[in-house]
């Protein structure tokens, strides 16, 4: 690892030449609350938001995606609790989902339209990088539900993309055996068509593979890492992928329960846009250390408060 290039990505991540995107559109009732799940209460006036923004450099730019409805929310919280002069809210508009054909898919002959769209996020940022001359060309991915952030995600990431010359990267992780036996939980739920919330998906031979089209074969394997849902993108080979952003040319995947309906918003930014080559992607297994769990569910959330007070 060369210290001078990894100084020197970190020096522009702390003055924000590289950017953050916070997922942050989470309704929160998969948690009982009335409220976004990054901005939910987590017993002692903290936030899984307030966590993660303490972690990052005052001159770094973020940009919070979220849902259109989320607006107000979200404006009085920011000027409630934030003081990190550089957070843009950047919307998850509600797109049509296309088929592989390219054609916009119906349900009892009315177009499907959903929040994380083809094209929500891409025309967003971009319209709002070249609105605001930002001059960003890595753009670090982040889940909302986290307690937390570590930058050496984000030094080492670039570095590791510059180094091998890849468009973009996603961490991944190996989980143990009480989450083996859990993703088996989950896909029985699955199958029997059962409401459940998958959580991870893996990394097959240099392919995501999602849960719901794992072999049981798959799930069982301890050695087949997870997605972390923590990514970086190459920006300018984001932006040249613009054109396939409509659905037309990219795996359909399952969304909002409808089968084949659009890639999700997280992790498949960077997978199904940028990486959509294997040759342009590159899965590093998350430092254990920098592992930071996520507040998804009440049993979370209640767990935490538990050891917090």
């Amino acid at each position: 690892m060369s210290t001078k290039l990894y100084t020197l990505i970190k020096r522009n991540v702390e003055e924000g030449k590289i950017g953050v995107v916070i997922q942050a559109g989470g309704n929160g009732t998969r948690l009982g609350e009335d409220k976004p799940k990054p901005i939910v209460d987590l017993g002692n006036g903290e936030t899984c938001l307030s966590k993660i923004l303490s972690a990052i450099p005052e001159k770094a730019k973020i940009f919070l995606h979220v849902q259109k409805e989320q607006e107000e929310v979200y404006k009085e919280y920011i000027n409630e609790h934030v003081s990190h002069p550089f957070v843009y809210k950047l919307f998850q508009d509600k797109g049509y989902v296309y088929s592989p054909e390219g054609k916009v898919r119906t349900i009892d002959g009315n177009p499907v339209k959903v929040a994380n769209g083809p094209g929500s996020f891409g025309v967003g940022l971009k319209e709002m990088v070249e609105r605001l001359n930002l001059g960003i060309d890595y753009f670090f991915v982040y889940d909302g539900c986290k307690l937390g952030l570590h930058l050496d995600d984000i030094t080492f990431g670039v570095e590791k993309m510059i180094l091998e010359e890849k468009k973009v990267l996603t961490y991944t992780t190996f989980l143990n055996s009480f989450k083996l036996k859990e993703d088996v939980e989950l896909k029985r739920r699955q199958l029997a068509g059962e409401d459940c919330y998958p959580r991870y998906d893996r990394v097959f031979e240099n392919e995501i593979v999602e849960k719901i089209k794992m072999s049981e074969e798959i799930t069982a394997r301890a050695d087949v890492p997870a997605i972390t849902g923590l990514n970086i993108f190459f920006y300018p080979a984001f932006v040249r992928r613009m054109p396939n952003m409509n659905g037309r040319k990219i795996e359909v995947k399952n969304y909002c329960g409808i089968p084949g309906s659009s890639y999700y918003y997280d992790f498949r930014i960077a997978d199904a846009v940028n990486g959509h080559f294997k040759e342009e992607r590159l899965f590093v297994e998350q430092d254990k250390g920098n592992c930071i769990r996520s507040i998804k569910t009440p049993e979370d959330l209640e767990n935490y408060r538990r050891r917090r007070i």
